[in-house]
């Protein structure tokens, strides 16, 4: 059996990580990544001599645009029920921090690991460059997530936002995910450790100021608030855990989510079914 997928060159910035995975049985067992762009890969799956069952899944890269175009596989091949998925759905919403960016693969980022450490399904919702949007609660809200974090901050400072208009964001944000999830816990992550100096160095300390100040006056008690300067990278270690001073590598990424998911409570939701299947050859 082998998979065909299409690097479609519609993303909007620069592909900044086209690796990506096969799992067989939850195990890595392969990799690929891109050719020419636009352009097809085929990536082999399985070819088995035997009638025995095993569960693959393809992890698209989480840094390019690729689309699933479909399986080929020998006349004759069985497949059979997909197992479900976790029944609790994370859905982590953020900008390239959340996405991954130095990560090596899309099992390295803080959301992937957290997921995997307490056998959730991940809703990757970072988006490089995205800043604090309200629009954007409505989107997460419709995923219906048992479980909701929100890390912003970086792009706002960036662009210059005043503190009044990174609160108003926020908190709209907030209350857009609200309309759709009312007692879904919502983890508000401040910013990281840092050593970018947006804002001349002033707007990272207020935002977060900002952001504890929402969540300490907001009556709600699923919104709750996570220091992250607290999740493990400072002053100290942050040349060996983020090499731009912005975005964790994979060590960084490990350091913060074991800090994290500890943390984080849920509600059960059934979450609805991905791109994930059973596949075995047919015996006698």
């Amino acid at each position: 059996m082998t998979a065909r997928l299409y690097y479609n060159a519609l993303h909007t910035h620069p592909a900044r990580n086209s690796i990506g995975l096969l799992l067989k049985d939850g195990a890595p067992a392969g990799s690929f990544d891109a050719g020419a762009r636009p352009g097809f890969v085929t990536v082999p799956v399985a070819n088995l001599a035997t009638s025995e069952w095993h569960t693959y899944e393809i992890l698209l890269p989480y840094a390019d645009s690729v689309e699933f175009r479909g399986l080929i596989v020998n006349e004759g091949a069985a497949f059979a029920a997909v197992p479900p998925r976790p029944v609790i759905r994370y859905v982590a919403y953020g900008d390239s921090i959340t996405q991954g960016y130095w990560a090596s693969v899309p099992t390295s980022n803080y959301p992937a690991r957290v997921g995997d450490a307490r056998g959730w399904q991940v809703q990757n919702m970072g988006f490089g460059g995205r800043q604090a949007t309200a629009s954007d609660g409505t989107a997460v809200g419709s995923l219906k997530g048992a479980v909701v974090t929100i890390l912003m901050g970086v792009n706002d400072s960036i662009a210059g936002k005043t503190p009044a208009q990174f609160e108003a964001d926020y908190t709209n944000l907030i209350r857009n995910i609200r309309a759709q999830q009312p007692e879904t816990p919502i983890y508000a992550i401040t910013p990281l450790y840092t050593t970018a100096p947006y804002g001349g160095g002033a707007l990272i300390p207020q935002y977060r100021a900002v952001i504890s100040n929402i969540v300490a006056s907001a009556g709600d008690p699923n919104l709750r608030l996570v220091d992250g300067l607290s999740l493990g990278i400072d002053a100290g270690n942050w040349a060996a855990l983020m090499p731009d001073g912005i975005h964790p590598n994979d060590a960084g990424f490990a350091l913060v989510a074991a800090n994290l998911g500890p943390r984080l409570s849920f509600q059960i939701v059934r979450p609805p079914r991905g791109l994930v299947f059973a596949v075995g050859q047919a015996g006698p």
